[in-house]
């Protein structure tokens, strides 16, 4: 019976979860409970599972937790979920054992709760099934009640099961006519029900005598129904809370029983039904075990003992190829059918080599623990052929003669074609460990190289037996790793034979018996190798421990890294490489195997999803590929190309705003300037391969490059420009890629609007306009201004010269050149007129000049004081001092002292009745500026005052004044201080002995 259970599932091609891509999620990897009450799939295949400890959203990589929380209104009222319902468009339905109905939006996470707590009108807060018809949703209660709700209008009608009696009946699960939209069909405790919505009745049909097609067999009749689903007929398979399978065809109004004919599973509940395909079915036995039920033959296949699921299944769900499994205490299992490749077989012990006789006709497994045989695989020979005394079997070959030779660690074994053994050569039990065999290599029919553990390389010769050494580790680098696993690798091509030991190469010429070393590796990428491999086209591949796959031509000598983890492996160790007769390159690592097309470098894999894993071994026959497991082999079609990949889907689940923490959905895609810090929550859809996946996002717009999102969920972005963005995750799987994309755009602000931005600018253009209008107007002030200071300043000039060349001056003047004449001084008269001309020169010259220097004043001076003393008969001296050469060349306004020597002249000196009159002119340069002192020692101002009040006053205070304003408009021009002091000297009995007028130029540093 077993066997025949066993070859239906050839036959079906049905693998074994527990072995074959069965992927358990549970607490470990972030599930909230390890009891799983119900599961569903929504739109995009995400699955959602109902626990005690609330509601999971799964995508095979993060789970995502939804959770009651009493301060929270907006979390799920409860997280006592007793089942889930999707409703085909964007809302799971989850339903409590006593907090009604709680909806969560698919997209958005929004949630909405449904009881009597906030709808008074709400049915019943305790349900016990869901089905959903046109957006209303139909629920059952615990109290045995029908509902229906609109969740739009909160709005229930009550449905009461009519019954002769007043009994109160159990309703356990409700599903809609798949033919009849306007038909419910309900298991109950005491039979089944179907309510018609259009005209709102009721039917009952229960399981009995009168109702079974097979009513002359002693069938126990039991009308305590779980669950059903509808073929396509109309008919319904119904579950049974005690054990067995009914089917009822409607159109009848009969049942049909199947019972489960396995003795231990004969009294269990049928707890969830799911089609398989259009034959099959999957039952869920409540916490034992998933058995298939074949629709056609009416027969129940299960799987054998040892391959039995552990996951105590309680409810199960198929969307696609893809099944969903509810364990009551072992969380979530997830499989794939589609991605199943070849055909499990178990084995009793273990598989060590399968080869095909040169005809094609014969083939035996080597196999074995301790004890060697070989099993008959096809032909006509024995079914098992002892190997007695031979240990740790290796491998063994088929020769040109129909003979076998096998090796084991302790020896070799001959078996002609009448499958007789005619020689063994096995080594004595004293001998030494170090000799055992490890690797070995047939090279035609006559030669075999084997590898010992004490690190030697021998070559038997099959005619005889006899061997000789060929290569030997030396004593100084034989350490224990090197001698167990020597020699790595050994690959044969053109009658040389390649071995490796550690990072070395050797070539062993087989004609010649030379042995060359060939060195790969520098001290820069050495790495050790593990294995070997070689095409007809003289290339050489390499596997290493820890760099991946490299090859060697054999022709050219270059070295060539071409398979790592960054171009399609999934791990850089290297067990194993094989080609096959398509030159398609096979990879064992501990992850996987990797298929690598060795003219496109196409990478593809075969993993646990596949239900291949713990591979220690590949083997290749012309027409198969055996994937050796420990006490099993998986066994594919060399002809046949990799199954479909299931690919992952990456997706964005929302957008968080860091500043205000709010979120938004994926349906906006408009941005305030300050909603520019964004967090980006994405997730990868695959509940095969999440650990393999290689994920990646970017920001266009900003991110010039991928970065790298495996181990995280979100992206973070801080202040984001305004402008548009596309936000993009992308799942690397070998040289193929799925992206998804979000584009957004974050808005301007308003300073950076056209309307703000053209307003501004008029308001700079005005204000430039106004400024420039102002600017013009004050150079224009300030130009008119100057005008009238230069008309001052000309003005005051002229006003000094009128002052200093006064009428009675020239009067004066011409007055004494008269009485030269008269008195007959000719001389006198022309050096009174020369000096008179050339000072009237020299004033006339000066007037038109702003600054002259100190020594052209001295000179204008000296020539003054002579004039005016040959005027007054010698009555006065001068002296004029400088203090120093640097002084001459100082700038000062011209004629700015001649008229403070004329007043010390004509008002201090002139009215003095003593002779003796002088007059002293120093001019001094301090660091601050340049001082000019006039002094005489006359009558002093007070005595001048009195001798002549009104003309001194009259015309001293005017050529004063002249000289302020001189010396302010000076001030004004040039930015530095030009000012005089008047200070009367006195003896020591207060008398007046004179005056000092000081004069300071403030000059340039």
């Amino acid at each position: 019976m077993k066997f025949g259970f066993w070859l239906l599932f050839s036959v079906i091609n049905f693998t074994l979860f527990a072995q074959r891509g069965l992927i358990q999620y549970s607490r470990e990897n972030g599930l909230i409970s390890n009891e799983i009450r119900d599961v569903a799939y929504d739109r995009k295949g995400f699955i959602w599972l109902a626990t005690p400890k609330g509601i999971e959203r799964f995508d095979g990589q993060r789970f995502i937790h939804f959770k009651h929380d009493p301060v929270d209104s907006l979390s799920i009222a409860s997280n006592d979920i007793q089942g889930l319902v999707f409703d085909g468009d964007k809302t799971i339905w989850a339903f409590t054992y006593n907090k009604g109905l709680i909806g969560i939006e698919t997209e958005t996470f929004h949630i909405s709760n449904y009881s009597k707590r906030n709808i008074a009108s709400f049915g019943s807060n305790r349900i016990s099934s869901v089905v959903i018809r046109n957006k209303i949703i139909w629920y059952t209660s615990v109290e045995g009640k029908l509902y229906s709700f609109d969740p739009k209008k909160k709005k229930t009608t009550p449905f009461s099961v009519y019954r002769s009696d007043s009994k109160v009946i159990g309703l356990n699960s409700m599903i809609l006519d798949r033919l009849d939209s306007s038909n419910l069909w309900i298991n109950g405790m005491d039979g089944l029900y179907r309510f018609e919505i259009k005209t709102r009745s009721w039917k009952h049909f229960k399981f009995k005598k009168s109702t079974d097609i097979n009513s002359g067999s002693a069938s126990v009749y039991r009308n305590e129904m779980s669950c059903a689903v509808q073929d396509s007929k109309g008919n319904l398979f119904i579950g049974l809370k005690k054990g067995g399978l009914l089917y009822f065809d409607q159109y009848q109004g009969l049942f049909k029983s199947f019972p489960v004919s396995i003795e231990d599973l004969k009294y269990q509940e049928i707890s969830s039904i799911q089609w398989r395909d259009s034959r099959y079915l999957y039952l869920c036995v409540l916490n034992k075990e998933i058995i298939l039920f074949d629709t056609k033959k009416k027969t129940y296949v299960r799987y054998e003992e040892a391959e039995r699921s552990a996951v105590m299944p309680y409810h199960i769900i198929k969307f696609g190829s893809q099944l969903a499994i509810a364990s009551s205490n072992a969380g979530l299992f997830v499989h794939d059918e589609s991605l199943i490749y070849g055909t499990k077989i178990r084995t009793e012990t273990q598989l060590h080599a399968i080869r095909y006789s040169p005809d094609k006709k014969n083939a035996y497994r080597l196999m074995g623990n301790s004890t060697a045989v070989l099993k008959k695989l096809r032909g006509n020979g024995p079914e098992t052929i002892s190997l007695k005394g031979l240990i740790d079997a290796k491998t063994y070959y088929y020769l040109e003669d129909g003979s076998m030779l096998v090796v084991g660690a302790n020896g070799l074994v001959r078996i002609v074609r009448d499958y007789r053994i005619v020689k063994k050569i096995l080594y004595p039990d004293h001998q030494s460990i170090d000799k055992r065999f490890q690797n070995s290599l047939l090279v035609g029919d006559s030669l075999l190289f084997i590898g010992t553990l004490d690190a030697s390389l021998l070559c038997y010769k099959l005619s005889d037996f006899s061997f000789k050494r060929i290569y030997s580790i030396s004593a100084e680098t034989k350490l224990d790793e090197t001698r167990e696993y020597f020699p790595l690798a050994m690959v044969y091509l053109d009658g040389a034979v390649y071995f490796s030991e550690n990072e070395q190469l050797y070539r062993y010429q087989i004609n010649s018996k030379r042995l060359d070393r060939i060195r790969l590796f520098n001290h820069e990428n050495t790495d050790q190798i593990t294995c070997l491999a070689i095409s007809p086209r003289r290339k050489l591949w390499i596997g290493t421990r820890a760099s991946g796959v490299w090859s060697y031509n054999l022709d050219t000598k270059k070295l060539r890294n071409e398979f790592t983890s960054f171009n399609g492996l999934q791990n850089d160790e290297v067990n194993q490489l094989t080609l096959d007769s398509r030159e398609r390159l096979w990879i064992l690592n501990p992850s996987c195997i990797a298929i690598v097309n060795t003219l496109s470098k196409k990478v593809q894999s075969l993993e646990k999803r596949n239900g291949i894993n713990d591979v220690f071994g590949i083997t290749m026959t012309p027409d198969s590929i055996y994937f050796l497991q420990r006490n099993s082999y998986v066994v594919g079609d060399a002809k046949e190309d990799l199954p479909i990949q299931k690919k992952a889907v990456p997706y964005i689940i929302q957008i968080r705003d860091m500043n205000g923490f709010s979120s938004f959905s994926t349906d906006k895609f408009k941005y305030a300037y300050n909603e520019n810090n964004l967090v980006f929550e994405f997730g990868i859809r695959d509940f095969s391969n999440a650990e393999n996946n290689l994920v990646s996002y970017r920001l266009l717009g900003l991110d010039e490059k991928w970065i790298n999102g495996n181990q995280k969920n979100e992206a973070l972005y801080h202040n984001l420009p305004s402008g548009k963005y596309v936000f993009q995750v992308q799942v690397l799987e070998g040289d193929e890629s799925a992206i998804t994309s979000y584009a957004f755009k974050i808005t301007r602000p308003f300073w950076r609007r056209w309307w703000f931005i053209t307003l501004a600018a008029l308001a700079a253009a005005f204000s430039i306009w106004f400024f420039m209008r102002s600017r013009i107007k004050r150079i224009q002030s300030t130009e008119q201004m100057k005008a009238e200071f230069s008309l001052q300043i000309n003005e005051l000039e002229s006003k000094a010269l009128r002052a200093q060349m006064n009428p009675h001056f020239l009067f004066n003047s011409l007055n004494s050149i008269r009485l030269f004449i008269l008195k007959d001084e000719v001389d006198n008269a022309a050096d009174y007129i020369a000096k008179f001309s050339k000072l009237l020169r020299m004033i006339l010259n000066y007037s038109r000049q702003d600054m002259i220097t100190v020594y052209d004043e001295i000179q204008s001076l000296k020539l003054y004081l002579e004039f005016e003393r040959l005027r007054f008969d010698q009555d006065f001296d001068f002296d004029l001092q400088i203090d120093g050469q640097e002084v001459l060349d100082c700038q000062i306004p011209p004629m700015i002292i001649q008229p403070f020597i004329e007043n010390a002249i004509w008002h201090g000196l002139m009215p003095r009745t003593e002779a003796g009159g002088k007059i002293r002119v120093s001019f001094q340069k301090q660091l601050s500026g340049l001082y000019v002192m006039v002094q005489d020692n006359g009558i002093g101002r007070e005595k001048a005052k009195e001798n002549n009040r009104k003309r001194s006053l009259k015309e001293g205070s005017v050529g004063l004044q002249i000289t302020k304003d001189r010396l302010r408009s000076l001030t004004l021009r040039t930015k530095r201080q030009n000012e005089f002091e008047i200070e009367d000297l006195i003896d020591e009995n207060g008398r007046a002995i004179g005056t000092l007028v000081t004069l300071y130029f403030e000059t340039p540093n």
